[in-house]
């Protein structure tokens, strides 16, 4: 999360994600991303989901230990999650299109959080891996994907007129590693089961300052059931 966003498009980025019609752009660069699709679990669940729930155990340079769970909206601009380390300290953090809340071990930080934090969050969400993987199974009428020959491929918003990200998928069809546009970038390892839906058991950022294995993964036809105010 390190552009931010200009006032003429910040407007744009809280309209609701209503994915209709189909994908444009490039057949080949289409057919890998319902490659990618088919390998979480394919379009009918994945285009049915509004919500997803994820538990996940981190892995950083200040140890293992450190457990994560996530609430994420996939179709309005909002998240929640809280993560705890070993000895019982919390992080909350929670955010939607009204602005940011944390509590750190039950207190506001210190200092408050700048404005342009939720400039960025909100500039980094449309192109944010699960949003994407909803909105390419939903057949988003908004992306454009072009490939390219390291068999990657690009999603580019007409809307916002800008790409979002780049996805190298493998020889099975999975996605091997991907990109935000603003640089974030992962590498995934192979598939597992939960449930109906098929996940990277672990995943790293390749610079090495975040790394996680999935502990649980489980989507929703409803709004994520928690409250997105402070208290």
């Amino acid at each position: 999360m390190k552009r931010l966003v200009s006032a003429c498009v910040l407007p744009l980025l809280l309209i609701p994600l209503t994915a209709t019609a189909e994908l444009s752009g490039d057949p080949e660069a289409i057919a890998m991303a319902d490659q990618v699709v088919d390998s979480i679990g394919g379009r009918e669940l994945w285009s049915g989901f509004r919500s997803l729930h994820i538990v996940e155990k981190t892995r950083t340079l200040n140890g293992d230990g450190v457990m994560g769970e996530f609430w994420r909206d996939l179709r309005e601009p909002r998240e929640r999650y809280t993560l705890r380390n070993r000895q019982g300290r919390t992080v909350e953090f929670w955010w939607d299109r009204r602005g940011v809340s944390q509590l750190v071990a039950g207190k506001p930080p210190e200092p408050p959080l700048p404005d342009s934090v939720h400039e960025e969050i909100l500039a980094y969400w449309p192109g944010e891996i699960y949003v994407m993987y909803y909105r390419l199974a939903s057949e988003d009428s908004d992306l454009s994907l072009e490939k390219h020959e390291d068999n990657s491929f690009t999603a580019t918003s007409k809307m916002l007129g800008k790409a979002l990200g780049r996805f190298w998928v493998n020889a099975d069809g999975e996605l091997y590693r991907w990109r935000h546009a603003d640089g974030t970038e992962y590498i995934y390892g192979p598939l597992r089961h939960f449930g109906e839906i098929s996940f990277p058991d672990w995943g790293t950022q390749v610079d090495g300052s975040w790394s996680f294995y999935y502990i649980e993964v489980r989507g929703s036809d409803e709004a994520p059931p928690v409250s997105f105010d402070p208290g």
